[in-house]
């Protein structure tokens, strides 16, 4: 919880000690010894000219650090996590679709995974379809599986997906035959 400098009287010298205050089921508040520092007198003979200032500043220096440390946990990353994704994951690895589409990488000069852009842009858009900005920014990072590409690479990769998208569509449909098949033999109509 906290540290503070405590001052004992023992046979006319005064002793300092750093102590740890802390959360105890038992008692709710404890306190346990952090660093022993040795008697005043026995510090101003060392040299220290206000032993306790000079340990208070220490303490409050303590202070400051482990509230830095409580502060750094909380973070702006929302522990939301999108998992309904997963379903289509194990879809796209049982296509294996993935050789395929890192042979566009081939042609192209991308400084990021295609297949990694593609497929998480799907995962996105089944767990909340919105805007490409509004994507980028709240729903990637919620997904289990952290996004290596910055904005401008989603929108470069979105524009060469766009320009291919005839040959992705047969792409997939060819891997679906493969491993799925099309029975077309009884057809059904719903109304």
């Amino acid at each position: 919880m906290a540290y503070f400098l405590k001052k004992t009287k023992l046979k006319n010298r005064t002793y300092l000690a750093i102590y740890e205050s802390f959360y105890s089921p038992k008692k709710e508040t404890a306190h346990k010894c952090f660093k022993s520092l040795g008697s005043v007198e026995t510090l101003s003979a060392n040299g220290i000219s206000d032993p306790v200032a000079h340990f208070q500043a220490e303490v409050d220096s303590l202070n400051m650090v482990k509230k830095q440390e409580i502060s750094s946990k909380i973070s702006l990353v929302s522990l939301l996590r999108y998992l309904g994704y997963f379903p289509l994951n194990s879809v796209l690895n049982a296509l294996s679709i993935q050789k395929y589409i890192n042979l566009f990488n081939l042609t192209n000069d991308f400084h990021f995974d295609l297949y990694e852009l593609l497929a998480s842009l799907i995962f996105a858009r089944s767990v909340l379809p919105c805007s490409k900005y509004k994507t980028f920014h709240d729903v990637l990072p919620c997904l289990f599986h952290p996004c290596h590409y910055s904005y401008d690479q989603l929108l470069d990769g979105l524009s060469f997906l766009g320009d291919n998208y005839e040959k992705i569509v047969e792409l997939f449909t060819s891997c679906v035959g493969q491993l799925y098949g099309f029975a077309t033999s009884k057809t059904y109509i719903f109304y």
